[in-house]
């Protein structure tokens, strides 16, 4: 795996498409907001943001009250996450990697287009985490790549290797597209609330075929 590549590829991404052109609106486009009403209903009032980005999905917890951890593995998201929600409290970590976190320490869990980029034995991998972290009736809310992207997996400067179904690599990055089917392995243990396939536009203008789910955690008191 080219994980030091893809890191090398994120930090410059943060820094030449969204600090050096100064696109900072994303930090707003929270996808916690899309699922508030589910917000309501969980057991605690910590949250961990996967892959947190510049911190749209933290910025709007803290909003709500939220005690918030916010991980990402590149150091540039995480500089100017802070200079963006300067209460923040973050955290450099891989997701391929286990958390530094007690069992059922969250309420919610966000994981916004941070969840697709790993094969398919560590995505099962950071599933199980997840759930391991999450109290008993918390939420993982998560949004990733759907298989209909056909379009998506193939980059015009270079056609993707694919290096398992459904897992790519285009020399910088790796990309994994869900199918319905994979969820089934994936929620084994969770209670399915929402999953739910559409198309969203990125700040580029292109459109792109994504999966939302909200997944609970069952209480078995």
């Amino acid at each position: 795996m080219n994980d030091n590549k893809a890191r090398e590829y994120w930090d410059n991404q943060y820094w030449r498409y969204v600090i050096e052109n100064n696109k900072f609106k994303n930090v707003d486009r929270s996808l916690a907001k899309d699922y508030f009403d589910c917000l309501k209903t969980v057991p605690n009032k910590i949250a961990l943001d996967v892959g947190c980005g510049l911190g749209s999905d933290t910025k709007f917890l803290l909003e709500q009250g939220f005690a918030v951890t916010s991980t990402d593995f590149s150091e540039t998201a995480l500089g100017k996450m802070k200079e963006l929600v300067p209460s923040a409290t973050v955290l450099r970590h891989d997701t391929s990697e286990s958390f530094p976190f007690k069992d059922e320490t969250f309420g919610v869990i966000i994981a916004n287009l941070s969840l697709h980029y790993f094969d398919w034995l560590t995505t099962k991998k950071v599933f199980r985490e997840l759930y391991r972290l999450l109290a008993p009736s918390g939420i993982l809310i998560g949004r990733v790549n759907s298989n209909k992207s056909d379009w998506y997996k193939k980059p015009d400067t270079e056609v993707a290797e694919e290096i398992e179904r459904d897992f790519f690599w285009d020399g910088q990055k790796y990309r994994r597209f869900f199918s319905k089917e994979q969820f089934t392995e994936l929620t084994s243990t969770f209670q399915v609330e929402v999953m739910k396939e559409d198309i969203i536009y990125r700040l580029s203008g292109n459109k792109k075929a994504i999966w939302d789910f909200v997944f609970r955690k069952e209480d078995n008191k």
